[in-house]
């Protein structure tokens, strides 16, 4: 039985080595910033923190995620699937 087991984690580990290996990173084509806004401040403001992605699951904890940072870095982080109901998101 220790074989088995021993087998079936390197098999996981192998995978998600080479599915991060495919994964590349995000990459801006272009950006834009209104040349009226010199510096923006965050601190104390309520910003909802949205992932788009079909999986609720991966959605739920990505934005969970993403509203700690924020809160780490002085927003009020708040995950929107606590906001918006999925109904709504996929409300063209």
């Amino acid at each position: 039985m220790y074989c088995r087991s021993g087998a079936a984690l390197a098999l996981v580990v192998a995978l998600v080595v080479a599915l991060g290996a495919g994964v590349s990173a995000a990459s801006f084509k272009a950006v834009w910033k209104s040349p009226e806004v010199t510096q923006v401040n965050y601190a104390g403001k309520k910003i909802a923190a949205l992932v788009v992605s079909d999986d609720f699951n991966l959605r739920m904890s990505a934005e969970e995620a993403l509203a700690r940072e924020l809160t780490d870095r002085g927003a009020n982080g708040v995950a929107a699937y606590r906001l918006i109901p999925k109904e709504e998101l996929r409300d063209t």
